[in-house]
């Protein structure tokens, strides 16, 4: 039975069982043992304990410098022998790096002896330890080859880390996603699919957002350029997106995001692959950082290791503009007072030159565009430029109120 390790490879112990059944002593004792044969390439192989008699008595001697490979025989025939009905019992152990193939893994040991006279006997290993089962002193007739065949390791996660830019001269605020595909196993996953949903899972009204760079991809991951987050969330062409054992390939997006009230974005993609051997799917969800078992367990799906990437916007400085220029051009069209308390109770109320009231609006939100709404100054015609004065009150956490003028350009 192979035993999995760490790295991927497998372990095992042969035992191989050589039995005299005849009358004769046999010398010249030949026991060749050729690993190349049972793991071909891409398979490697090494041989990690060296064979090793564990039964009592025995007369064989063994080749130190067996290795499967250039070095084929257990044992050193000049100086091995086997008894009348001596049994003996040689084992070692392999270490196998199956490279993406899994079996099935065929092994046989060839062996000679001699009972002198220039006679040879010959026989090929039999699978299990009994070289006779069916007892009829016929050994020969007895030839299954061993065969092991290895289970895949599977281990496929993704891990999630956001980097976040300074504010830019609109307030808004790039967003820089990486997203780390893991191959910690054994076998080659294909069709690797990567989702990353962004319209109101994670950028919620009334944030907005646009794809500003990417998707961009390492490895033989291969980006979907129509990504864009809400009508197409698939960040990777899944049919060409392949991970050979122990790639860590990357995606890699920028969204700008303008962030309104909005002081919080939590997000994680989502994605599946296929086995190649076992065709067996596998899925996990991102995990914050770039561990995606971060408790060293092997299970790269449990709760703990999907926990969302978190991007804590800055709170904008308070500021009251001195001017806009409400002419229709999507710039600087409304007068925008930064960083507006969220939730607040507020009045503003805007004054011409004279003292009029010309615009008054409760629980102030970004909106006035130069048109008047009170009583006297109604009308769809912008206010005509020239300098304003605002009263703008404020009760959170006690009363406030700011006074200043405010330019209107056209």
């Amino acid at each position: 039975t192979p035993t999995l390790n760490t790295n991927g490879s497998y372990d095992i112990t042969y035992k191989v069982v050589v039995k005299n059944y005849g009358l004769a002593i046999l010398g010249d004792v030949v026991l060749n043992e050729n690993l190349n044969n049972t793991f071909p390439l891409p398979s490697t192989f090494s041989v990690v304990t060296a064979p090793a008699i564990t039964s009592l008595g025995s007369s064989l001697t063994l080749n130190p410098s067996f290795d499967g490979n250039t070095q084929i025989s257990l044992t050193n025939s000049l100086t091995s022998l086997l008894n009348i009905g001596q049994t003996d019992t040689i084992v070692f152990g392999v270490r196998v790096f199956t490279n993406g193939f899994f079996g099935p893994f065929k092994n046989t040991v060839f062996g000679s002896a001699s009972p002198g006279l220039n006679i040879v006997e010959e026989d090929s290993s039999n699978t299990g330890l009994d070289p006779d089962p069916d007892n009829d002193l016929n050994p020969t007739k007895n030839n299954v080859p061993t065969i092991i065949n290895f289970t895949p390791n599977l281990f496929f996660g993704l891990t999630k880390t956001a980097t976040l830019s300074e504010r830019l001269t609109d307030d808004s605020y790039d967003i820089t996603y990486t997203i780390k595909v893991h191959n910690l196993g054994n076998d080659t996953l294909k069709n690797v699919v990567v989702k990353d949903s962004l319209y109101e899972k994670a950028i919620k009204n009334p944030a907005s957002y646009y794809l500003k760079n990417g998707p961009v991809t390492t490895g033989s991951l291969v980006a979907n350029s129509s990504f864009n987050g809400s009508s197409d969330i698939n960040l990777l062409i899944a049919g060409q997106s392949k991970l050979p054992p122990g790639a860590v390939y990357n995606i890699v997006f920028t969204i700008n995001v303008k962030p309104d009230t909005v002081k919080v974005i939590k997000n994680s993609a989502f994605g599946s692959a296929l086995s190649s051997f076992s065709m067996q799917q596998v899925s996990d969800t991102s995990n914050t950082g770039d561990n995606p078992d971060l408790n060293a367990n092997g299970i790269w799906n449990e709760e703990s290791d999907n926990l969302p990437t978190v991007v804590v916007l800055p709170e904008i400085p308070f500021f009251i503009p001195q001017g806009f220029t409400p002419n229709g051009d999507n710039k600087n069209d409304l007068f925008v007072i930064r960083g507006l308390p969220e939730g607040a109770d507020n009045l503003l109320t805007i004054y011409n030159r004279w003292g009029n009231k010309v615009y008054q609006k409760e629980n102030y939100d970004n909106t006035w565009n130069g048109t008047p709404n009170v009583n006297g100054t109604l009308g769809n015609e912008k206010l005509p430029p020239g300098t304003y004065y605002y009263v703008f009150d404020v009760k959170k956490g006690g009363k406030s109120t700011y006074y200043g003028f405010v330019v209107l350009q056209y």
